[in-house]
Parts: structure tokens; sequence; C-alpha cells
């Protein structure tokens, strides 16, 4: 475990009684110990562990490791507890993975099977929605939260091409014990920390794309259930996305109370909305100045990466960059998609349509590139690819394509850039054609012709048109393109 603007806390305790420990009570000046020998089941516990200990010791072909890692236990674990549910949890726990290397251990938890070598058991078992053999307290209070996703990762959670995220969460309610009900649409990562005496029991978490729950001590249960996974609380469509965070009231989110019922037997409590891209949120009590955190760092982050996963959205776009396959576009760059325009219908003694640049996240593509995955929405680009550049592969979702080789600007339908062309607020004075691709919502690619004719009058070069399949992908958080700027306007500095 560790412990995140952790303050030592003064602690005043009585010892009344005398139990049975692995140290002498009489002797004891730390927080933790005080606590062990002031609670009987926690004394009981203390002389289990220290029994389990000395009979894996005594197995073990390897004594200064055991020595060291338990040591490092009782520093970086044990004395992280601040009260006794915290102890009685991992002196159980570890007293379960000291049993699993001796043979001979003799106590209440492995007497069954003293007759057997304990090994781990890492057979996965069927997933169920639910959490069976667990009975939740009557106190237990069910909170929830739910966003779109978090902040962009430098690393890929999944192979799905959409960004990874990560949102951070602060626990704050140490009134009664706490279950978790997370949702999210993107890859995300769930970083659960937790206040003194805030005791998270259970944690699920589910959305679109892959879900990871990271921070929670190493026995805590928890259930991840994506759609992309076919999870199993996934059987009726049945996703805990709260909106994605547009939806707190807890009244009108059926689908996740269905859910609260059937994992915990009982209704949330109360849902609370992860702003997108913040990758932040606070579940129950506001945190005050200072206020400690707790986590454990026995799955960190990092270890959820898919390194067989490309590098999707901004961290693609950066990665190319400094493989030199990319550069950031300039106002020259801009400059010489009018000045190829212009010549080009000035040899069709034509005047050119208004087909403005846009130096918005805008990019060169300087060589061979491959689209990374995840161009979508607030994550889309522009690329500017220049005489004699090869046509970059790959799905360039709802980015802007300014191709100087056939003069033409290319987007998806379903993107800001093609429903401004369907619109007629770019491209206007030249024909346009529409290609839809059907696949799952109807969306399609729209490429711009710019040599196409002036509308209505013959047209002297057909305007091509390219079909790409649609990804299936929402067209939510599309930015706006009611700003982009008229040739006339972009000068060379």
């Amino acid at each position: 475990m560790k412990q995140l603007l952790w303050i030592p806390l003064s602690c005043l305790f009585l010892l009344t009684t005398a139990h049975a420990t692995s140290f002498d009570c009489a002797k004891s000046n730390s927080n933790v110990e005080l606590l062990i020998c002031g609670n009987t089941e926690l004394s009981k516990l203390d002389d289990e562990l220290d029994k389990s200990y000395q009979q894996a010791l005594a197995s073990s072909k390897d004594k200064t490791s055991l020595t060291n890692e338990q040591r490092k236990w009782l520093r970086d674990v044990r004395n992280a507890c601040l009260n006794v549910a915290c102890l009685k949890s991992i002196y159980k726990s570890r007293i379960s993975e000291l049993l699993t290397r001796s043979p001979t251990q003799e106590s209440e938890l492995s007497r069954s099977s003293n007759q057997e070598k304990l090994v781990a058991f890492n057979v996965k078992m069927p997933s169920v929605c639910g959490f069976p053999g667990i009975n939740f307290s009557e106190d237990m209070v069910v909170l929830a939260a739910g966003g779109l996703g978090g902040r962009p990762l430098d690393f890929q959670l999944d192979q799905s091409g959409h960004m990874a995220t990560q949102i951070d969460v602060a626990v704050n309610y140490p009134d009664k014990p706490v279950a978790l009900m997370l949702g999210a649409s993107e890859p995300t990562i769930w970083n659960i920390g937790w206040t003194e005496g805030t005791n998270i029991i259970a944690v699920f978490a589910s959305g679109y794309y892959s879900q990871k729950v990271a921070g929670l001590k190493a026995n805590t249960p928890f259930l991840v259930s994506s759609s992309e996974d076919n999870g199993p609380c996934n059987t009726d469509g049945n996703v805990a996305s709260f909106e994605y965070g547009n939806n707190t009231n807890i009244g009108s989110a059926a689908t996740e109370q269905k859910l609260s019922k059937i994992l915990y037997a009982r209704r949330i409590s109360r849902i609370f909305s992860v702003p997108d891209g913040k990758g932040a949120v606070v579940i129950g009590e506001p945190l005050s100045f200072g206020q400690q955190l707790i986590t454990s760092d026995a799955t960190p982050p990092k270890s959820f990466q898919d390194k067989n996963a490309p590098l999707a959205g901004e961290a693609g776009l950066s990665m190319a960059m400094k493989k030199g396959i990319l550069r950031r576009a300039t106002l020259k760059d801009a400059k010489k998609w009018i000045d190829a325009l212009n010549r080009k219908y000035a040899l069709q003694h034509l005047s050119p349509p208004d087909i403005p640049p846009d130096l918005d996240n805008a990019y060169v593509v300087l060589k061979g590139f491959t689209y990374p995955p995840g161009l979508y929405g607030g994550h889309s680009a522009t690329f500017y690819i220049p005489a004699g550049v090869p046509r970059p592969t790959g799905d360039f979702g709802h980015s802007k394509i300014y191709d100087l080789n056939s003069i033409t600007l290319d987007c998806r339908g379903d993107s800001s850039c093609g429903k401004a062309m369907q619109a007629g607020k770019i491209g206007r004075g030249v024909t346009q054609r529409t290609t839809i691709y059907d696949l799952n919502d109807g969306g399609g690619v729209v490429v711009h012709e710019s040599s196409g004719a002036i509308q209505g009058a013959p047209a002297i070069l057909a305007p091509r048109a390219v079909s790409r399949p649609s990804a299936g992908i929402s067209s939510q958080g599309v930015p706006s393109s009611d700003n982009l700027s008229k040739p006339s306007i972009i000068k060379e500095k």
C-alpha cells in the first residue's frame, strides 16, 4: 500500500486487555501495534500470521527473500492501515498468501486440507453478473459515477482504436460501507483512492469499451463488464453508462438502478458526474484541504497497457512527429493550398470554389503514413498531403484531408467538415457528390472534388467520389466548423 499526503496521526489508546500477539504489547509504541493489542480478533490474527510466516519460512528454499518480503509487508502494507477494519482485511489476505507456501500449516484456514500441498489457484472462473457468495451489510451504500472518458493516456488499453483515458476517483464516505458503480464510454482506467475511514466493499465498472480498475486493495472484490468484451452484465445491452456523465438523477437512471439491484440488492443512493476530459471525480462528500488519500500500488494504471496496440489519437500523432513522419502545419502550408486551388481553376478560366484551409490541430504528411486510430470527435485533426507524398492509409475518422496531389478536400459525411459541405458552407460554387457507405448508423464519406463544375454550368471534369466504410462511431462531441477561415483572409507573415 502507498499513501498520498500522509501525515502521522496522534493516537490515544488505552490498553485494557492483554492478548497473544507476535510482539510485546507492553513495549508497543506505534499506532498500528496499539490497535492490534487493543482488539481481541486482531491479536489472534497477528498470532496466526506469525505461525503462518514461521512455517512458510521453515519450508522456504529462499529464506532471505521471504524475510525481506515479510518486512516489506509489515512496513508498507500493515503499517499503512489506519483502522481495525483495514488491519483485519490485510491480515487475512496475508495469512492466506503464506498458507500457499507451507504444506504443513496447521490453522483454521488450512486444517481441512493439511494433507495436500497448497498451491496458488489461478483458474479463471466463469463470470456472472454479480458478487456470489458475498453478503453485503444492511447499511452499505451504493454510490455511482459516470463520464464519457477521462484524461488521455500515452498508451492503449485495447485495440479498439479509441484513445485510452484515466479517471482518478477519490472516495470520501467514512460514515457507512460503500459499493461503487462506475461507467464510461471510452477505454478507461478507474484509478481509485479513498480517505481515512472509508471502507470500499466492492466495485463494478462498465462501459462500451474496455474498463480497468486500479488502486484497490488486493482483496477487494470487483467486476468489469463492457460491451466490447461482451461482459456478463451486458446481456440485454445493459451498460452502466449514467448517460456518460450527463445524468446524475437517481430516479431516471433506470438501467443503472436495475443493475444495482442485481449486483448489490439495493438502489443507487447518489450519482456523480465526471466532466469530459477532466479525469477526476470525488465520490461522496467534498474533500477538505489537505485531506488524506490512500491507494494501493498492487495494480498501477500502467500495468494495463496493451503493448500490441498502436498508439491512438493525439499520442499516435505525437509519435509520428517524433519519427519525422509528420510536422505541424503553418500559414505557409495553408497558402500553398490556396495557391494550388487558384492555379487549378485559373487553367479552366473559372473562379475557385470556397474551400478554405484549416490550421486547427493541423499536420503536414512528410512520408508514408498510417492514420492513428481514434481520430473522432474532439480527437480529429487536419492533414495536408504535399504533391508527391503518397496518400496515407487507415481510417482518418472525423479529420480533414487536404490533398495537394488531386487538389481535393476529403472528409466523412458525419464529421463537422462533411456536414458543412452538405449544408453548402464549404465548397460553394462547385458541384458535390455524396457517397454513403451504410453500415450501422448510416454515416458515410463526403469527398469534395474541387475540379468539378460551377453549380448550374456544364461539368468540365466529373467530380470524384471516394467511399470509405463508416466505423459506426457516434458523432457526439464533433467540433463546430462555423469558424472556418476564408482563403482571402489568410495571409503569410
